[in-house]
């Protein structure tokens, strides 16, 4: 009986030391993974809002119910419509920025075009007085 515990005790060390290493490590890459995610979106984030978080678990041991209801449907898209609305209105603001800065330029380089050609008149009209 000595002996079976002299052999057990170790053996449970053994089994037992690789599935405390990979939670532990599991825990570390989770939370690196989340802090680098968390600075990158910080920075690329266009409406400088979080990202959305994944929708929480709800039912029997965390299980989702495959016969969901309207409501909580409604209550996971609600989220990604809101995002959607205002990231279609940002992409109005640009479209409607980029037109302004474009017809703007348009009109400068219209401009820059017809000084350009007046200035070319004025030359050959000097020359031909001068010739």
């Amino acid at each position: 009986m000595n002996s079976r515990i002299l052999f057990a005790l170790p053996l449970a060390a053994v089994l037992a030391f690789p599935a405390f290493a990979q939670t532990t490590s599991s825990t570390d890459q989770n939370q690196a993974t989340t802090q680098s995610q968390s600075n990158s979106a910080d920075s690329a984030n266009a409406t400088g809002k979080q990202p959305l978080q994944a929708p929480s678990r709800e039912g029997f041991w965390g299980r989702v119910n495959p016969f969901a209801r309207k409501k909580y449907v409604q209550r996971q898209t609600e989220p990604i419509r809101d995002r959607v609305n205002e990231l279609d209105e940002l992409t109005s603001t640009n479209s409607k920025n980029i037109k302004d800065t474009d017809s703007r330029a348009q009109a400068g380089i219209k401009l820059a075009s017809d000084k350009a050609t007046e200035a070319d008149q004025h030359a050959l009209d000097h020359a031909h007085s001068d010739g």
